[in-house]
């Protein structure tokens, strides 16, 4: 029989046990961990499930230093996403990782990725925000970390070796303390509760396809608009704590450094984990998993009489819902500066604006649409009657 070579002996001790692998991989996959969190803190009770798994110890790392730095722990969003206040015409950027990922997963049963462009209507919920629905991505996280001590128990019971439960044990109860500092709710959902009625329109701006409109009475919900400015700031208790988990997870992987054998198992766990952190950052969650809960209203879309074009839709979208300008922030959004629209759609625009600023005369030499929705409820009655329908209410939604 040949001599086993000794490079060949060492690859297969290696593969039979890792040496040093698992503490490698504690370090990569910073990122994943921090939007995992992301998407699963603030409840709807106070652990967050974001389970054991690699890139931790660089994940501490780096909320150290953003701590120290800006003062945040959310991550910037991964999504553009632009926010407009419809009645007063304002556009702004939106740094809420919230709404952007509410934007990217929003999805309706009869889309087509054909049509040009799509506008979901719908209405805030008078449920109360800030408390999360635990959908698949949040229930499915408490079952990896089931699954995990069952995974860990194995080399005990077998061969009586202890100190892969240890691990993760200890590794399960730092990624639970860190994934829920008081500070990721706050963050989360840093704004105050809506004061008025206001209509907010969401989109990634000209070219995107999906338009969001979310209709919000007094004492609904959230103001979205204070949502999506950025936030700066912290908890007193937010710096200590994270220096007191990054030197934990340090002190973790020295410790996992000395493992030499059962190292697949500790490997395995992790990566269940690790799976579930990649999911949990990609899969599609509806608003209420973010604390968020609206009413679906209409959808509309290029179809019968309404041809598969952007100023059709535009146009089908404010006859549906007068009296609220949604033609018209559509338009500045999509047809800025006017540009590339054809002379009758230049007419109808005009037309339009013309409309409001007659049936909305300026107070003051102040647009009546940039002034406070209650002082100015009785011009949007107004605007009803000029167009010969029904008075729909503040917000264009049944009393």
């Amino acid at each position: 029989m040949a001599p086993i070579n000794p490079w060949q002996s060492t690859i297969a001790q290696q593969w039979r046990e890792p040496q040093d692998i698992f503490s490698l991989l504690l370090i990569i996959g910073g990122e994943i961990v921090q939007k995992s969190i992301a998407q699963l803190a603030g409840g709807p009770y106070p652990l967050t499930p974001v389970a054991f798994s690699f890139g931790w110890v660089s994940y501490s790392i780096l909320a150290v230093m953003n701590v120290l730095g800006n003062g945040t722990l959310m991550p910037e969003p991964d999504t553009q996403c632009m926010l407009v206040n419809v009645r007063k015409g304002w556009i702004r950027q939106n740094y809420s990782w919230v709404l952007a990922r509410i934007l990217r997963d929003w999805r309706e049963e009869t889309e087509d990725a054909r049509n040009s462009l799509e506008v979901s209507i719908c209405s805030a919920s008078r449920q109360k925000a800030r408390i999360p629905y635990p959908d698949l991505v949040w229930n499915l996280g408490v079952l990896v970390i089931v699954v995990q001590i069952g995974i860990a128990l194995i080399p005990a019971l077998v061969d009586d070796t202890w100190s892969i439960l240890l691990l993760t044990i200890v590794g399960t109860m730092l990624s639970l303390g860190q994934a829920s500092l008081p500070q990721w709710a706050m963050e989360k959902w840093s704004c105050r509760e809506n004061q008025s009625d206001k209509v907010i329109l969401l989109t990634q701006g000209n070219g995107s396809r999906r338009v969001v409109v979310i209709f919000s009475r007094k004492n609904a919900g959230l103001d979205l608009e204070d949502l999506a400015n950025p936030r700066t700031g912290k908890l007193a208790s937010t710096l200590p704590l994270t220096l007191f988990f990054c030197v934990s997870w340090l002190v973790l992987l020295l410790t996992a450094t000395g493992l030499r054998t059962h190292a697949w198992y500790l490997i395995g766990i992790s990566g269940l984990g690790t799976a579930h952190n990649v999911y949990a950052v990609g899969a599609r969650r509806p608003p209420s998993a973010f604390g968020l809960h609206f009413n679906r209203e209409e959808f509309i879309r290029p179809g019968g009489h309404v041809a598969n074009k952007v100023m059709a839709v535009i146009q089908e979208t404010e006859r549906r819902w007068p009296g609220q300008r949604l033609g018209l922030s559509l338009m500045e959004v999509f047809f800025p500066g006017n540009g590339g629209m054809h002379p009758s759609e230049l007419k109808w625009k005009l037309e339009n604006e013309r409309m409001y600023a007659e049936c909305e005369p300026p107070i003051d030499g102040v647009a009546a649409h940039c002034i406070h929705p209650v002082e100015q409820e009785w011009r949007r009655g107004e605007v009803e009657k000029c167009r010969g329908i029904p008075d729909l209410g503040p917000v264009g939604l049944p009393h």
